[in-house]
């Protein structure tokens, strides 16, 4: 008996899997057909729309420009089958700022996610992370460690295979001088140490201040002004140093030590002219000389220290470096020559 027989395109069942992307598409291209004929040759292009955006097994609800390609395609169609597409979690990229501490800690609360979709709320809500350095600069997150990710309570993101960089910018200090008091020495160098007043070296970092006054010449109200350098294992780069002088620093004059040598004659005068009297601890390269008449205590012969310098005057461009406050001396006195009678 004659007859027909009816083959009807069979109904494509598919999988495929994405990574979230915040949006309910399906692409062709990720689609597999599961029951394809042996031999038969079919893809699919365009694209659909899935039952929900959100990480998990998704149905395609809509076809959209789905369509079949291929030398078998007129036997097969989209309507009908079954589908499971697999959207997979997104990795987070978090970027953060602190101000350097010596660590490499990168702390939840500095961190944000910079690659959410728009109208995802994903932040980083615990944990702390590790970065490559300590210094300063953009440092990668190497180790994402105990952190985890808030609002987002669906899976759709992810720290496994996420990426991170922390800046990590300098840390300010100030470094000032302290009031400094010492006696004339022909330098400008200061016994005090400067002192950090804002901020403060961290770890093992350590610091090498200086001050100097302004100039070398006595005088008070001097200007001390901190200097020097941190050593950080960066060349100093993990600091902005700012050196903050004062004006309180006194130098005061030198008292001088006077010496002089002049013969025996029997009176107690220390004459700068008879006595060849000399500045001992004159600092070299100063120019300051002596005028006047002292007293010794008694007349000689011998070394006889100066007692009284109030008739001594101090002259030239260092003079005022100078003081005879508190001013020693001695005026060697030589025998006088002995009559014999005979």
């Amino acid at each position: 008996a004659p007859g027909t027989l009816t083959v009807t395109p069979l109904a494509i069942n598919v999988t495929g899997t994405r990574v979230y992307d915040g949006q309910p598409d399906v692409n062709g291209g990720i689609l597999t057909i599961t029951n394809l004929v042996s031999g038969d040759s079919v893809s699919i292009t365009g694209s659909g729309t899935l039952g929900g955006k959100d990480v998990g097994v998704q149905t395609i609800t809509g076809e959209g420009t789905l369509a079949l390609t291929g030398g078998s395609s007129g036997n097969y169609t989209i309507t009908g089958g079954t589908s499971a597409v697999t959207v997979t979690p997104f990795a987070v990229h978090l970027v953060g700022t602190r101000v350097y501490d010596g660590a490499t800690d990168g702390d939840s609360g500095i961190l944000s996610v910079t690659n959410a979709f728009a109208g995802d709320t994903v932040d980083v809500a615990s944990g702390t992370s590790t970065i490559a350095s300590k210094n300063v600069g953009n440092e990668t997150i190497t180790n994402f460690g105990t952190l985890v990710l808030g609002n987002n309570t669906l899976g759709d993101y992810t720290l496994v295979g996420a990426t991170g960089l922390v800046t990590v910018t300098p840390l300010r200090l100030t470094v000032t001088a302290v009031p400094g008091t010492k006696t004339y020495d022909g330098g400008t160098s200061s016994t005090g140490t400067p002192i950090i007043t804002t901020g403060m070296l961290v770890g093992t970092d350590t610091g090498g201040f200086i001050q100097q006054y302004g100039n070398k010449n006595a005088g008070t109200g001097l200007t001390l002004t901190p200097s020097g350098t941190v050593t950080d294992g960066n060349g100093g780069g993990n600091y902005i140093v700012t050196f903050a002088p004062v004006s309180t620093g006194v130098i005061n004059p030198l008292p001088v030590i006077l010496s002089g040598t002049r013969p025996f004659d029997n009176t107690t005068t220390a004459d700068v002219t008879t006595s060849d009297i000399s500045i001992a601890n004159l600092i070299a390269g100063d120019s300051v000389t002596i005028g006047g008449t002292g007293v010794i205590s008694v007349p000689g012969p011998g070394n006889e220290p100066i007692t009284v310098f109030s008739g001594y005057t101090l002259a030239g461009t260092a003079a005022g470096n100078y003081t005879f406050v508190g001013a020693t001396g001695i005026d060697r006195i030589t025998g006088a020559a002995q009559m014999m009678v005979i």
